[in-house]
């Protein structure tokens, strides 16, 4: 009886997603995709509201991961402004 030897792990299979992860995603965006739907049924939000969030929450969400992968310098800066006759949030950055 001749046994075959395991075969070594491929380079494509470390970075696979685990499969849970994927269903996590999946049922996040259904979810998501119903309180958008119910929003417009209760009249709460237009449909065009619903899917301009969706459509800004999804470019924030591709963007951010890619953007983290450049490494780029930091060089904004924000924080919090109060004073007397104003609240907001302050925003520099160097060019």
């Amino acid at each position: 009886m001749s046994r075959q030897r395991a075969s070594a792990p491929r380079a494509e299979d470390e970075h696979r997603q685990p499969c849970s992860r994927d269903a996590l995603g999946r049922r996040w965006r259904s979810g998501s995709a119903l309180v958008g739907v119910a929003r417009v049924e209760a009249g709460s939000h237009f449909p065009s509201d619903v899917l301009v969030g969706a459509a800004v929450g999804t470019s924030f969400g591709l963007a951010v991961p890619a953007l983290h992968t450049l490494n780029l310098q930091a060089t904004a800066l924000a924080g919090p402004q109060a004073g007397p006759q104003t609240s907001g949030l302050a925003v520099t950055d160097t060019f």
